[in-house]
């Protein structure tokens, strides 16, 4: 078994209260805490994605960092400890992610790794005009399937073929504005380096 920390990567971690101490999220607190963590023998730290806040008295999650970019940042100051970033793939090119996660495991020397989210809460990103529509609730999970096979491939091989393009087509859905972007990429610029970049860390995890 291993143990890790969820660590508050939003305003006033997991309280929703008006009364508790209310504090704002910074890369010092994060890294006190991660530094801790390492310290007291735990296995990995997990940092969230959270893309809009729930409001009310509380402002509950309305300020929040980068989940990608902290990791990157924490794992510059860390030496032992295992690193997570959260992935949405509704928000967030397959090839970026794969690109960012070879970047971060290379600045952790093999700590990092990515949790992957499908997305549920339809707000966050309805505000950026990318919500595929409540199909995306029946679906999520094969997307985010092919997201993970998409990325695995890129770490592998340097190229990936994408499969999605089937859902997209199977019958008029929000997919149709997210997968084709995928499938009219040119795969063939981002290998190399992540070829080199992963392969190692995907065998070792795998």
């Amino acid at each position: 078994m291993e143990l890790g920390v969820f660590i508050p990567i939003g305003n006033n971690g997991w309280l929703i209260s008006t009364t508790s101490p209310q504090y704002r999220p910074s890369f010092d607190l994060n890294r006190e805490i991660v530094g801790k963590a390492e310290r007291f023998g735990f296995d990995f730290a997990l940092s969230m994605i959270k893309l809009h806040g729930f409001g009310g008295p509380s402002q509950f999650w309305d300020y929040n960092l980068e989940s990608f970019t902290l990791m990157a940042g924490l794992a510059a100051v860390t030496s032992r400890i295992q690193l997570f970033a959260t992935c949405a793939v509704l928000a967030l090119p397959p090839p970026i992610a794969a690109r960012m996660a070879v970047t971060i495991d290379s600045i952790s020397h093999g700590r990092f790794g990515i949790n992957i989210i499908s997305g549920w809460q339809r707000r966050e990103y309805t505000q950026m005009g990318i919500w595929p529509g409540s199909e995306h609730y029946r679906r999520r999970y094969e997307y985010s399937a092919e997201y993970v096979t998409i990325i695995q491939n890129l770490w592998k091989t340097g190229r990936a073929t994408p499969m999605v393009r089937r859902l997209a087509s199977a019958e008029r859905t929000g997919f149709e504005l997210l997968v084709p972007r995928y499938g009219e990429l040119d795969w063939s610029d981002v290998s190399l380096d992540i070829r080199r970049g992963m392969r190692r860390g995907v065998r070792r995890r795998s």
